[in-house]
């Protein structure tokens, strides 16, 4: 495998020395490689001279062939090594509302570093975000925080949005430098129905919705709909 590997390298560089340096070996290993793998064929595969180096129409016959089976086998060896550490198959991730667009840039980064990963979605509600990955229904849930549940992991932020409260200086609030979401559920909060996203036109990503307060307060908050 060794062999083939610095014969496709030679193809590509037609230099002893680059070859030597982009798989971090000799270029004595290089030229011993090669005099072996002819030695296997039974005729050179690179015309040498001591300013050139070029495949021979035989060397340029056999890495053809041999390309398209290195590729299969490199291939194959990177799917098994991912199958070894678990990255392959299926990974279900629950999300709320559009949040798919807010990560759109780390779900390509996943996507690009575990191509053998098939990524699926399910919208989960606000109100009960943990329910499914408690059940098993989801792998990784990507929710606003805090969440503090002693029987769940929490991973990496991955996004941050800033948020302003607006209240009469007379309310409680006005004498805080910050509040946390849970405070809200201390406090009636209204809520207008969403308006229906246009076939053409996505719902934009949203902030994080109340309910990210009150479960992890474990209490319902005073909700009235308007």
């Amino acid at each position: 495998m060794r062999d083939i590997e610095i014969f496709l390298a030679l193809a590509e560089e037609l230099h002893f020395g680059r070859t030597a340096e982009r798989l971090h070996v000799t270029a004595g290993r290089v030229s011993q490689s090669i005099r072996r793998t002819e030695r296997l064929i039974g005729a050179p595969l690179f015309d040498r001279t001591t300013r050139t180096v070029r495949l021979t129409r035989l060397g340029e016959r056999f890495r053809q062939d041999l390309a398209v089976g290195h590729r299969h086998i490199a291939d194959a060896v990177r799917t098994a090594q991912h199958m070894a550490c678990g990255s392959t198959g299926t990974l279900t991730l629950g999300i709320v509302g559009p949040m798919l667009q807010t990560l759109a840039a780390a779900l390509d980064l996943f996507r690009a570093r575990h191509p053998e990963v098939v990524l699926g979605f399910r919208e989960v509600q606000p109100a009960s975000a943990l329910d499914p990955l408690r059940d098993g229904d989801v792998d990784l849930a990507l929710l606003w925080l805090p969440i503090d549940e002693p029987d769940l992991s929490l991973g990496p932020v991955l996004h941050r949005t800033d948020l302003l409260l607006m209240t009469a200086t007379s309310h409680p609030f006005a004498r805080r430098e910050s509040i946390c979401l849970e405070d809200l559920a201390d406090v009636p909060w209204y809520a207008a129905p969403p308006s229906p996203p246009t076939p053409r036109q996505p719902s934009p990503p949203t902030a994080p919705h109340p309910d990210a307060a009150y479960r992890t307060a474990r209490r319902s908050p005073r909700c009235r709909r308007s």
